[in-house]
């Protein structure tokens, strides 16, 4: 057997467009800003830990601000009813997903990320066209 070398780390080349279109992907359609944003920078070749970190990090920002724009527009009550169920579920994720990225090692990240955005990615497509 060969030996296993880890994969090249590489600094982000593409930031700014990809935070412009992962934003606007979670504000417009619910959703967008870790798939895109995940998957573009690991492609990228950034290392894994650093991306997931990063992108949970700022997607705090980015929730905060989306959910000032919607509170200004819907109103403080309809908001709160939709948003309950998904703000004890991040709360309760977040501190997990931050140890499992300090345990697991790089490899196995990556391809667990890629696994669960592909089943996500399926799903969603499956759901679209209705089956």
């Amino acid at each position: 057997r060969g030996v296993m070398y880890p994969p090249r780390q590489r600094p982000a080349r593409v930031v700014a467009p990809l935070g412009l279109i992962g934003g606007f992907l979670d504000a417009a359609g619910g959703g967008g800003w870790g798939p895109v944003v995940t998957s573009n920078l690991l492609v990228q070749g950034v290392e894994p830990r650093r991306v997931i970190g990063t992108v949970n990090s700022v997607e705090f920002f980015l929730t905060l601000t989306v959910s000032a724009t919607f509170i200004s527009q819907l109103g403080l009550k309809d908001f709160a009813v939709a948003s309950i169920g998904l703000l004890i579920g991040g709360i309760a994720a977040a501190p997990l997903g931050a140890v499992m990225a300090k345990r697991i090692p790089p490899r196995t990240m990556f391809i667990l990320v890629g696994a669960v955005l592909s089943l996500t990615s399926a799903y969603g497509v499956m759901h679209a066209v209705g089956l």
